[in-house]
């Protein structure tokens, strides 16, 4: 991809996050029709992986009650098949309301436009997670730049230790943070990347809401076989931040060393060359103690 292409494929990328309805983007009301859920499926490559059962459970009431009342979007498959690009939460719930027939907007795009397309439409959703909300908008970035996740997460961390060595692209983060609202880029490489570093005990646990998400990064400095433990403490007492981190230092202050331990730590810290300062009677007794001290420890 050339300069050029690259400037209008941001553009392009800033033009669609900067409407709020995806659905009323791409298609008109006039366009809506209903299909068969059974002609339904959701995209292999779905970048939301959780859903709350309690929440869809409430969803389905609620479309019991008064149907599907935004049309999910798809694009047409072959065989009268259709994929979802934005709406499997609510094609979920309306399986568990028995519903047989659903609206949908029908909108014929390539993999990477529906790839764009359903991050977009997840960053605009309120109930995200971090974790979510932090990988949706890399992969976003990601894309825009023709870049792999870890690509564009090394490239954004260099970026925000040296803005200066290459300004059009944080110009570009600039204005696509921007329209995407609630935190600046310097704030999302700093405080957000982290998430997608977390070990899956505590990424479940914020998934699921169970903890915050300072709280979750703290305890994933603590010892891997202590986590479980801090993680159940944190929920069930109710631990602030100030306190987890008391806890955690607790966990991770060595012990004092024993005079015997203190001896032994400086006797690893002489030199080879304080060996060859010792006289020849000095070097064999040396070399005597040293045979012993080895044996004593193997």
């Amino acid at each position: 991809m050339t300069q050029s292409q690259k400037k209008d494929t941001s553009k392009a990328l800033l033009g669609l996050i900067s409407d709020v309805k995806l659905a009323e983007r791409v298609t008109a009301p006039s366009d809506a029709a209903e299909v068969p859920v059974s002609a339904l499926r959701a995209r292999s490559n779905q970048p939301r992986r959780f859903f709350s059962e309690a929440a869809l459970a409430a969803l389905a009431a609620s479309l019991t009650e008064n149907g599907v009342l935004q049309p999910l979007l798809v694009r047409p498959q072959p065989g009268g098949q259709y994929e979802v690009i934005a709406g499997e939460r609510r094609l979920r719930a309306a399986k568990l309301a028995g519903l047989s027939r659903v609206p949908v907007r029908v909108h014929p795009c390539t993999d990477a436009e529906a790839d764009q397309l359903s991050l977009i439409e997840n960053l605009q959703r309120e109930d995200l997670s971090r974790f979510e909300d932090v990988s949706f908008k890399l992969r976003l970035i990601a894309a825009s730049w023709e870049q792999s996740p870890q690509e564009a997460k090394a490239t954004l961390r260099k970026l925000k230790k040296h803005p200066q060595e290459d300004a059009e692209r944080v110009a570009e983060l600039e204005g696509l943070f921007q329209r995407l609202g609630r935190e600046q880029w310097t704030s999302f490489v700093a405080n957000g990347l982290p998430v997608l570093d977390l070990p899956d005990l505590l990424l479940q646990a914020l998934q699921e809401g169970v903890i915050q998400q300072s709280k979750a990064v703290l305890i994933a400095r603590a010892p891997a076989d202590q986590q479980q433990a801090l993680l159940e403490r944190a929920v069930n007492e109710q631990l602030s931040v100030e306190q987890l981190r008391a806890s955690i230092a607790q966990l991770t202050v060595p012990a004092p060393l024993s005079g015997v331990e203190q001896r032994f730590q400086a006797l690893r810290k002489l030199q080879p060359r304080a060996f060859s300062k010792l006289s020849p009677e000095q070097q064999q007794q040396a070399q005597h103690l040293l045979d012993q001290l080895q044996a004593l420890l193997n």
